[in-house]
């Protein structure tokens, strides 16, 4: 059951929601981005570690990485992800530079546009883009499991959401879709050009495996102590 808390919480967000969509803007990238930001979280006890990977788009390398970590004060439920990570993404991003965020989730395609791509892109006025495992909103149609191969994502109302795109030879696609600032051509453009042999774009699968890491090490000082 979710507390009276939670549902103030919630409230309060889809009041901001309401307010953040009047500033979302889809539009093509004003130049190609130098450095993006690969965002992914895990969970540790009762904390959430939020990880960052800072990478150069033109030299295909990694910059830096670094995670925080902070007590977790809402729960997991469905399309509320940006109540659960949201401020914690947006407390390590503070006087970073970077171009472009990549977030492991969704953009707009989401039940209201409203993703933690698209939460974070309009709260920090920056370019983003989810890339999600799942579907969680729209529909798409059958896709050959042929590497490139993808499909639109339609919403309710027929409009376009993003893509179902298949980046590996017999498997599911990866789901993507613009956050903010930034067009359904970038977004395709971008996240194609950043895959390699896995599933999900290489930088996104390298600060997964970084947030597995921390968390890992987390444990070992706390059992071994």
């Amino acid at each position: 059951m979710i507390s009276n808390l939670y549902i103030y919480k919630i409230e309060k967000l889809r009041k901001e929601e309401e307010k953040l969509l009047k500033e979302l803007k889809i539009e093509k990238l004003k130049k190609e981005p130098e450095v993006i930001v690969f965002l992914d979280s895990s969970y540790f006890n009762e904390n959430i570690i939020s990880c960052f990977l800072f990478y150069s788009y033109k030299n295909r390398e990694v910059l830096k990485k670094k995670f925080i970590i902070s007590k977790i004060d809402f729960p997991y439920i469905p399309t509320y992800l940006s109540l659960r990570e949201g401020p914690n993404y947006i407390k390590g991003l503070k006087n970073e530079e970077y171009d472009l965020m990549i977030v492991d989730g969704q953009g707009i395609a989401h039940p209201r546009k409203m993703g933690i791509a698209t939460y974070l892109g309009i709260k920090l006025n920056k370019p983003s883009i989810g890339v999600a495992k799942n579907i969680l909103y729209g529909t798409y149609k059958p896709i050959n499991k042929e590497k490139g191969m993808f499909s639109e994502i339609i919403g309710n109302n027929g409009e376009l959401i993003g893509y179902a795109l298949i980046t590996k030879e017999k498997t599911n696609p990866i789901f993507i879709s613009p956050g903010n600032l930034i067009s359904f051509e970038d977004t395709f453009n971008i996240i194609n050009s950043l895959i390699g042999k896995h599933r999900i774009p290489e930088p996104l699968r390298e600060v997964h495996i970084y947030s597995r890491e921390v968390k890992r090490n987390l444990n070992e000082n706390i059992y071994n102590r």
